[in-house]
């Protein structure tokens, strides 16, 4: 596989190569967190749907850090 080298955001092939996306996806994870602690009583729609977000962050994260095609 080799590297995605497209995008403009991209410094290189490395872990940290894209640093703004890669952190900005921690929002993703600390909003779902403080969802999940300012839940009062158990849904399991809304369970659901925090828990969504936090895969889409964690899998934003994956992307943006180990980019290859």
């Amino acid at each position: 596989m080799s590297n995605i080298n497209i995008y403009c955001e991209r410094l290189g092939p490395e872990l940290l190569a894209e640093p703004i996306n890669l952190f900005t996806n921690i929002a993703f994870l600390l909003a779902a967190v403080l969802l999940l602690k300012q839940l009062s009583t158990p849904n399991k729609h809304i369970t659901g749907l925090i828990g969504l977000l936090f895969i889409i962050g964690i899998g934003s994260m994956l992307f943006h850090s180990f980019a290859t095609s």
